[in-house]
């Protein structure tokens, strides 16, 4: 804060910073300072007033209100350790859902009986119990299955994941090869307002030209599951092709071929990584080519993302002149942590 020719955080990097300690279970330390009168500065004021509103504002409305929650697996199915104790929101670590002892992969699932949009889930255990759950993930139901839209490490006494809205009927929380038999205290999911992203990195997302009827036609690897190469062009930035499959990180070089099923007139394409926070697989240099018939290829552009590991946010590239194609290879010539990734990957033109 107030330093003498020091510029004050704003409200959106102080709730940026919130969701990084806090959300990570950790402390806030502000460090407010007063200037050389003994007095907190204005701006570094206004900035607190409007820290605290948006925090309010993100926290005002519990969604799990009114849905119904269910598990894999309740130790001893006991009432007293119910998958419900989880949605508790005021009892916070008073209460909680328990699984068996021996258990360390387990799921609890809420079904909001309607589809509702969200954009902030909150994750606590029982800390009085230690910390137990190293590895998580989240799915949404979508079109008759399940999609991975965010996945992360620790819990413990609080985790946040906050992210582009989400709208789904159910949300399900699995849980994998915990240290000890899991337990969970709070589940909460929350929509953050539309003003609370004003001056922050959670920018709208440029989806291109439309996918539709596009589809992959080849890709280098694939991980199984939550990695799949249609996740590249399915419009949900929560999900994302990768290549970290079952045999462990395939390095680059990695490619995916996408059909647009007809001709198009290109001017540039659109490659966003990862969106839950980790910066595994996101693609440092790429090339990219198009082709007519999928057979014979022209390369189009090639280059470095810049400061893509501490900014991973949309990157946008134009040709040096409109190219017309039917088909696309993007090839992570460089990545990330030994594989390669992308949340989304379209392109522009007409």
């Amino acid at each position: 804060f107030w330093h003498p020719g020091r510029q004050t955080k704003s409200s959106s990097q102080l709730v940026e910073r919130y969701f990084t300690s806090v959300g990570r279970n950790s402390a806030m330390d502000i460090g407010i300072a007063p200037d050389r009168r003994g007095l907190i500065d204005d701006p570094d004021s206004a900035a607190l007033k409007g820290f605290g509103d948006r925090i309010h504002a993100i926290f005002k409305t519990n969604l799990t209100q009114g849905a119904k929650a269910t598990a894999s697996n309740v130790r001893g199915k006991a009432n007293a350790y119910a998958a419900a104790h989880a949605l508790n929101d005021k009892a916070k670590f008073q209460t909680y859902w328990a699984t068996d002892d021996g258990i360390k992969d387990a799921e609890l699932v809420l079904d909001f009986v309607k589809p509702t949009e969200f954009s902030v889930v909150s994750l606590r255990e029982p800390i009085q119990l230690g910390h137990r759950i190293d590895h998580w993930a989240l799915d949404a139901w979508k079109h008759g299955q399940w999609r991975e839209f965010a996945a992360g490490t620790g819990i413990g006494a609080q985790r946040l994941w906050r992210g582009r809205p989400v709208t789904s009927e159910k949300l399900r929380l699995r849980l994998v090869n915990a240290s000890a038999s899991p337990a969970l205290s709070g589940f909460a999911v929350y929509l953050e307002p539309e003003s609370s992203y004003q001056g922050s990195d959670m920018r709208p997302i440029e989806t291109g030209l439309p996918k539709n009827d596009w589809k992959p036609s080849a890709f280098s690897n694939e991980g199984e599951g939550s990695g799949l190469a249609s996740f590249a062009i399915d419009g949900n930035p929560g999900t994302f092709w990768h290549t970290h499959t079952t045999a462990g990180r395939q390095p680059p070089p990695q490619s995916i071929t996408i059909d647009m099923a007809k001709e198009q007139e290109l001017t540039g394409f659109l490659y966003l990584p990862r969106q839950d926070g980790s910066p595994t697989g996101n693609v440092t240099r790429y090339a990219f080519a198009v082709s007519p018939d999928g057979q014979a290829w022209t390369e189009t552009a090639h280059g470095e993302f810049g400061n893509i590991a501490a900014n991973p946010v949309q990157q946008t590239v134009m040709f040096e002149k409109p190219v017309m194609a039917r088909f696309f290879k993007f090839t992570a010539t460089a990545a990330l942590d030994g594989c390669a990734n992308a949340a989304e990957i379209g392109v522009l033109g007409n």
